[in-house]
């Protein structure tokens, strides 16, 4: 890879799409033949550059080019370049007529089913081949932390529509959504798991992902469509569930529904902190300040230095009338680093200081 295409658009290397977008039709709209002569090739130029950076997989791939080129792998690159095309052989046939015997004609048409189912299974096995290979590659490049060559390789794995399909749109989509924190990506692959997926287990994982991308886009109500079609196709409920009651409590005010959810988490596991902090906070705005401070209680002995739980039990401990401990736990809050602990402490701890 030796073309910046961000250069050709007359961007710099950190574009958005709608930069991209933008700088397209103002180039077009220059440099279109139908209005200028002698740009034709001007006009191709940036055409090329416009979908190669539209497509999010070779996106991926040049910006890694660009942080480091001897990272990029040419050969795997230069699936993008045109193959070369041959010649189609001339055959001569002879006109006169050649009679077969019975048994020859048997075998002949024996022959010419298993070519013919050869001509069909060949290339079947070698589609699943080739799909395992770049998966297998992607795997590799994903372990390395090379994720613009993992996308190009889990997008080959899915257009080879072989048996690692569904597991590349997965971990393509895991890639675009926690390693590169582009929603936009993560959503291209689910798109193209959805279409293709029939295994519960991976059609649950992508709706769940689908999910998350919806919270973290505060479109709360899809969010939980996503997490319930998720969860009826069988995936992991302590997620679901984490995931919903967050919403309930934290989103929808709804904290009985988001005890109910936490619930589930802490029935399997009471060690979890996110479950411990999530029903302390729900009982705390339902006023049951002693239910609360017990779940703080339990919640800091598991992790002392939780910041949110020293925080928030230092509010409970201020219901409860108990200002000298309050005062400790915003103080523990402010040197763990939260901020609002500050404000707190001086308004209600000047005695204690």
């Amino acid at each position: 890879m030796n073309e910046n295409y961000y250069r050709i658009l007359g961007l710099d290397n950190f574009a958005s799409d709608v930069e991209i977008k933008r700088a397209y039709r103002q180039l077009a709209k220059k440099y279109h033949p139908d209005k200028n002569q002698n740009t034709e090739e001007q006009f191709k130029r940036i055409t090329e550059a416009y979908k190669k950076l539209s497509d999010p997989a070779f996106r991926s791939l040049q910006d890694e080019w660009l942080r480091n080129p001897t990272a990029v792998n040419q050969q795997v690159y230069n699936r993008y370049q045109q193959k070369p095309t041959y010649r189609k052989r001339t055959r001569y046939y002879t006109t006169e007529r050649t009679h077969f015997s019975p048994k020859v004609k048997m075998y002949g048409s024996v022959f010419i089913i298993a070519f013919v189912m050869a001509i069909i299974l060949i290339p079947i096995g070698l589609m699943y081949k080739a799909s395992s290979y770049h998966f297998n590659q992607a795997e590799e490049y994903r372990l390395k932390g090379q994720f613009g060559n993992a996308l190009l390789n889990y997008k080959q794995a899915i257009t080879w529509f072989g048996e690692k399909t569904e597991e590349a749109s997965v971990a393509a989509a895991r890639i675009g959504l926690y390693n590169l924190n582009n929603a936009d990506q993560a959503t291209f692959f689910i798109t193209k798991g959805l279409e293709y997926a029939s295994n519960p287990y991976f059609l649950g994982e992508l709706h769940f992902l689908k999910g998350r991308i919806y919270s973290l886009q505060n479109e709360v109500d899809k969010a939980l469509e996503e997490y319930q079609i998720a969860e009826n196709l069988g995936y992991l409920q302590d997620s679901i569930a984490l995931n919903m009651g967050i919403i309930r409590a934290f989103y929808q005010d709804e904290f009985e529904e988001g005890i109910s959810e936490f619930d589930k988490i802490l029935a399997q596991n009471m060690n979890n902190e996110e479950a411990l902090f999530g029903k302390a906070w729900c009982t705390q705005r339902l006023n049951r300040p002693l239910q609360s401070l017990e779940m703080y209680n339990d919640l800091l002995k598991i992790n002392p230095e939780h910041v949110l739980g020293n925080f928030y039990r230092g509010h409970n401990q201020i219901v409860l009338g108990d200002t000298l401990n309050a005062c400790r736990d915003f103080k523990k809050a402010y040197q763990l680093g939260y901020q609002p602990a500050f404000i707190y402490y001086s308004r209600q701890c000047g005695n204690y200081q």
